[in-house]
């Protein structure tokens, strides 16, 4: 795919996978009957592990609701840290926010308050 990356750093390239809501969900939760399966496949895996935004939204949704906050972001900081490659092919500009959301949220939990955290029509993340 032109402009994202075939491999993770120090990986050869294999192929690529592309990740569900539900392939992601299973990820981070131990619980699931499929979790080691997933975990042991990425570990495996060389080439890109690729998910779409749509994806991330209902896999944090299912993450933070089902499994709570700690989980989610742990799963948030795997994406800030690019552990999965997030393709955008919609109308919309991605979202250059990922790393920065965890620390609102770890902020929002600390302070029980709620996360002022969201985008502008122009897709650059606000706070207030």
């Amino acid at each position: 795919m032109p402009g994202i990356s075939t491999a993770r750093p120090g990986a050869s390239p294999s192929m690529t996978l592309i990740l569900d809501a539900g392939t992601l969900f299973a990820q981070a939760d131990a619980d699931d009957p499929e979790h080691e399966a997933v975990v042991a496949l990425f570990e495996a895996e060389r080439g890109p592990l690729v998910t779409s935004q749509v994806a991330v939204v209902e896999a944090d949704y299912l993450i933070l609701t089902r499994l709570g906050l700690e989980v989610e972001l742990v799963f948030l900081d795997d994406l800030a840290a690019g552990t999965f490659v997030v393709d955008c092919r919609c109308a919309a500009a991605p979202s250059p926010s990922f790393p920065r959301i965890p620390s609102c949220l770890r902020v929002t939990a600390l302070l029980n308050a709620p996360c002022s955290f969201r985008h502008s029509p122009s897709g650059v993340p606000e706070t207030g």
